[in-house]
């Protein structure tokens, strides 16, 4: 795939979505903010870096982060593995507590099985999953 730049409808399609949902992403800071393209135009362009930030967010939301935990994940203040694994083991404990014991959350917990927990953010697994870095 071009690493762009894309127009909103084409970052939409690229990564599957809506363009409503992009704008949600974005408005919600989830995003990092569109750049600007080059010459007399200066129309809104999107980047790698916005699809892969995309990806990201749907991992997540498939293996049940909200959306405070992704801008947990996405943002500076989780700053060890560690902190990933907490924050995942607390979303684990919440959805159990919400849907029950059988609530279907083995996906995630298969991911923090594989996590020693141990490190820094970029030796974290449960990272590399959602950034479908390594599995």
């Amino acid at each position: 795939m071009a690493s762009g730049p894309f127009t909103l409808v084409q970052l939409a399609d690229a990564v599957g979505m809506s363009e409503q949902d992009v704008c949600f992403f974005r408005d919600r800071s989830l995003l990092p903010p569109p750049r600007r393209r080059r010459g007399r135009s200066g129309d809104v362009a999107y980047h790698q870096e916005h699809v892969d930030r995309l990806l990201f967010i749907s991992r997540a939301l498939a293996y049940g982060f909200s959306f405070n935990d992704i801008a947990g994940l996405v943002g500076q203040n989780l700053l060890t593995c560690a902190d990933v694994y907490r924050l995942a083991g607390k979303r684990v404990e919440k959805l159990k507590r919400l849907m029950g014991p059988d609530a279907p959350i083995a996906p995630l917990e298969h991911i923090m099985k594989k996590c020693s927990g141990v490190g820094s953010r970029s030796d974290c697994h449960i990272l590399a999953v959602l950034s479908a870095e390594r599995t």
